[in-house]
């Protein structure tokens, strides 16, 4: 593919190639080269003029900056691609801007910027079967607030997401989410308990969860 497209380096084929390349490294862990693919396909998308393209690889390269600890330069190109879809058509694309948004704000630390962007993801995404990956970040929010059974059930929908649509497992940045909220979970409750709640998380509906996100208690 690499010899193929040697000579449209400044095209849409191009630029699909690389967003492939960067999402086949990601998955095998090299994070540095999945980062450079996306720098290549965000450039390559813009020197053919989709604008769409080149936002969906900004938004992909802002995740990748996350895994990489680039917190800052994750919340710089997330609050670019948040603008970039404001007043546009694509509502999946900023529910997930705003959802990579808020998984970097909860990194950094700052739970009410977080809580905003999360907020607002759900909103976007809600009805689209494409809010579930969310609630992992949702419930490092829960915990920290001691909703202990709340985060419980938030990770069992969406355990119960990843089954459903066949997901392969949660890329890093959730992973990452889903494995602090478990620990946490784990020194406090029982095996039981948790998988009690799990159970009641996987068998809510979004509406339910979305009610039980924007509880304070």
């Amino acid at each position: 593919m690499e010899a193929a497209l040697a000579g449209r380096r400044r095209g849409k084929a191009y630029a699909w190639y690389c967003s492939s390349q960067a999402w086949a490294r990601q998955q095998a862990g090299d994070i540095d080269a999945a980062l450079a693919w996306a720098r290549k396909s965000a450039a390559a998308f813009r020197d053919s003029g989709a604008w769409h393209g080149e936002t969906r690889a900004m938004l992909h390269l802002a995740d990748l900056m996350l895994i990489a600890r680039d917190v800052e330069g994750a919340i710089a190109l997330g609050e670019q691609c948040v603008a970039r879809l404001e007043c546009r058509p694509f509502r999946d694309d900023l529910g997930r801007a705003c959802a990579n948004l808020g998984a970097a704000w909860l990194v950094r630390g700052e739970h009410e910027r977080a809580r905003a962007c999360l907020e607002r993801a759900l909103d976007e995404l809600r009805g689209s079967d494409f809010s579930y990956w969310v609630f992992d970040h949702v419930a490092v929010l829960a915990v920290a607030q001691t909703r202990d059974e709340a985060a419980a059930k938030m990770i069992g929908h969406a355990d119960a997401g990843y089954t459903r649509l066949r997901k392969h497992g949660r890329v890093q940045n959730e992973q990452r989410s889903r494995d602090l909220v478990w620990a946490q979970l784990s020194a406090r409750h029982c095996a039981s308990e948790l998988e009690d709640w799990l159970a009641l998380g996987s068998a809510a509906d979004e509406d339910e969860m979305v009610a039980l996100s924007r509880a304070r208690r």
